[in-house]
């Protein structure tokens, strides 16, 4: 890896930074504890041989390096600026990757090379063939609760799919360990995993895009079920824990105390998991499988399908929150990723772009034109009330909700991955095109056709 004038000059204030602390520490310790900027920097204050070295060969005499505030910001700016330069922000960590530097320094100084630009890009590639050997590609397994998902077929969204817990359970050797887990979790409740092949990457890298896609997948389903008008309330994801099938409440009144609760039924899920196929059998679920394989392996440069994948995202957390004007405030946040354009001017035609592109975006497959925009309208005047001050979300049991959110949000992007696509999911530097679109779209949904209900895609 190429370093540059300024990755030298860093490290040669790292190096000095070094002697100097070292000479401090041999005459006081007080001093050499006072100099660092926080107790913070003091834990990260040294450079110790690298395992791999020490257990190669213990007999030597090693050495010990001292990081002084300064040094430590040093690393971490040389850090990010390799990061940033080689595209690697989708690889591994700063955290991940400043570990790697400092035992490259130390094997760089252990055997006697300069710090100067070849010696400095010499250290950076050995730190970064050392953070390639650690990545691997990995398969993650999140638990889920599907009901309708048998051992004998599983559901594939994509790149990604959903088994029954009994085509993996089995594969695991430490079998105390997961039952640990079973009964501490009641993993039993989950009947399924949602399977994730993660490309090599870091390990931390790896367990955050996994996580991501898991969120988007998770509004992938959430989305199909609310446009079938499914109800999917039980299908929750292990990654992030909510309700189970009970819940319960202590009351007290006159110095009696009462447990109230709620149970809800399981609803088996078969017919939804079968309509999905079908659904993803079409251009939708061509669509769905080219923002998975964006979502499993990011790219530095913002797309248009990120827009998707995001709205996707937030629909699935609105689907977790227990506060029905809260989830209003993400689905529209959700349809706003797909509808807003930042070359726009926040004015007082914002409200108007909003709802206009809203539903003829849905109008266009689906008539009904006026009604959608009637229901935007609502939802997005209801959002900035909560957003902006004049409304209170904890007294949100005092507000009317006389809109349907989720029916609403999930025809938006449902309609929006075929207008998206059309334009071009890699598309960059695409808000005019973007805008452009919604221009055309708003003169064709002019033809009365759209007041109609039911209109099928042309």
């Amino acid at each position: 890896m190429a370093a540059t004038k300024k990755d030298v000059e860093d490290f040669q204030i790292v190096i000095s930074e070094a002697v100097r602390l070292s000479k401090l520490l041999n005459e006081s310790y007080d001093l050499y504890a006072n100099d660092f900027d926080s107790k913070y920097d003091s834990m990260f204050a040294t450079i110790n041989v690298p395992k791999d070295i020490y257990e190669r060969d213990q007999s030597q005499k090693y050495f010990q390096l001292h990081l002084s505030s300064m040094a430590q910001k040093k690393l971490q700016e040389i850090t990010s600026r390799q990061i940033k330069q080689n595209n690697w922000v989708y690889e591994l960590t700063s955290n991940e990757y400043i570990n790697h530097i400092k035992d490259s320094i130390y094997i760089h100084i252990k055997e006697k090379k300069e710090f100067d630009l070849s010696g400095c890009s010499s250290l950076l590639s050995r730190a970064y063939k050392r953070a390639r050997s650690k990545m691997r590609e990995v398969s993650y397994f999140f638990p889920i609760h599907a009901e309708g998902v048998t051992p004998e077929k599983d559901i594939q969204i994509g790149n990604v799919r959903i088994t029954h817990k009994e085509n993996i359970y089995p594969k695991i050797k430490d079998e105390e360990w997961l039952e640990s887990f079973i009964k501490t979790d009641e993993q039993s409740y989950y009947n399924s995993l949602l399977c994730i092949d993660i490309p090599k990457c870091s390990n931390e890298i790896s367990r955050r895009r996994a996580q991501n896609v898991a969120d988007f997948i998770y509004g992938v389903i959430k989305v199909f079920a609310a446009s079938s008008q499914v109800n999917t309330n039980q299908m929750v994801l292990k990654k992030n824990p909510s309700e189970s099938n009970t819940s319960h409440y202590i009351e007290c009144s006159n110095d009696e105390y009462y447990v109230c609760g709620s149970i809800s039924f399981r609803v088996n899920l078969k017919e939804f998991w079968c309509a999905l196929e079908e659904d993803l059998n079409s251009e939708l679920g061509e669509v769905i499988k080219k923002l998975t394989e964006c979502a499993i392996s990011p790219r530095n440069k913002n797309c248009l399908s990120d827009r998707l994948i995001d709205a996707f995202c937030w629909f699935g957390d609105a689907s977790r929150d227990n506060n029905e004007h809260s989830q209003v405030v993400k689905l529209v946040t959700a349809m706003e990723r797909l509808v807003t354009l930042s070359i726009e001017k926040k004015d007082a035609e914002l409200t108007k772009r909003f709802c206009s592109r809203v539903s003829c975006s849905i109008a266009i497959f689906h008539g009904e034109i006026d009604t959608w925009k009637l229901e935007a309208k609502r939802i997005y005047e209801l959002r900035s009330d909560l957003v902006h001050g004049s409304q209170n979300l904890y007294k949100s049991y005092e507000l009317p909700l006389n809109v349907h959110p989720f029916r609403l949000a999930s025809f938006t992007i449902l309609s929006s991955c075929i207008g998206f696509n059309a334009l071009g999911l890699d598309l960059t530097n695409y808000e005019t095109q973007l805008k452009d679109m919604y221009h055309q779209l708003a003169e064709h949904c002019l033809n009365e056709k759209y007041n109609e209900k039911k209109i099928l895609p042309e």
